[in-house]
C-alpha cells in the first residue's frame, strides 16, 4: 500500500504533503502529487550489512534510493543518518534537515509513588533495573548487555520487545 498503493488513490493528487514516516515514498507518484517529505532513521543495512539478508537489503536500498531521490526534503534523525545519507547515498546536503526524535510531553508526567509501586509490584522489580524496548535481534546486541548485568547483581535486566530465530533462543 505504502509503495504503490496510496499514490493512485483520488485523494493523494489533492494533498499538500505527503510525509513519508519510515524511509519509504510511494513508488509510483501521482501527477499533480503533493510535496513529498521521508524520514529516514538509519542506514545499519549498509553499515552492517551481515546483519541482514540480503533480499532485505536490496529491498531497502532500493526504497531509500527511491525516496531519497523523489524527496523534496529528507529528514535525518541523527548528524549520523544525515553523514550517512551524504556518503553512502549521495544525497545532497541541500536536501537534508536533521531533526532529533521527540517525546510526547504527556510522558513528562510524574507518577504518583503509589503508582509507581504498583508497576514495580506487578513485575516483580526494585527501584534499580535497566529497560531494553526494541526488538530482539542480532544487531541490537542485548546479550552484551545480559554480560555487562552479570557484573552488576543488584541490578536487573527488563527487555520488552519481539523476536525470533537463534539469537532470540541465546
Amino acid at each position: 500500500w505504502r509503495s504503490f498503493g496510496i499514490s493512485r488513490t483520488p485523494s493523494f493528487g489533492a494533498l499538500d504533503l505527503y510525509h513519508g514516516l519510515s524511509h519509504e515514498l510511494p513508488m509510483l507518484p501521482a501527477v499533480g502529487s503533493p510535496k513529498l517529505v521521508v524520514t529516514i532513521h538509519d542506514l545499519i543495512f549498509l553499515r552492517s550489512p551481515e546483519l541482514y539478508p540480503r533480499l532485505d537489503r536490496q529491498i531497502y536500498l532500493q526504497k531509500i534510493k527511491h525516496a531519497c531521490k523523489v524527496a523534496d526534503l529528507v529528514i535525518a534523525i541523527s548528524e549520523q543518518t544525515s553523514f550517512d545519507l551524504q556518503k553512502l547515498l549521495q544525497v545532497p546536503t541541500s536536501k537534508i534537515a536533521v531533526r532529533y526524535q521527540s517525546i510526547d510531553e504527556r510522558y513528562f508526567d510524574e507518577l504518583s509513588p503509589e503508582a509507581i509501586a504498583a508497576v514495580l509490584d506487578k513485575y516483580e522489580l526494585s527501584t534499580n533495573f535497566l529497560l531494553f524496548v526494541g526488538a530482539i535481534e542480532k544487531r541490537k546486541n542485548i546479550l552484551k548487555l545480559v554480560d555487562i548485568m552479570k557484573a552488576l547483581p543488584e541490578e536487573r535486566l527488563l527487555v520488552v520487545g519481539r523476536g525470533s530465530g537463534k539469537y532470540y533462543k541465546k
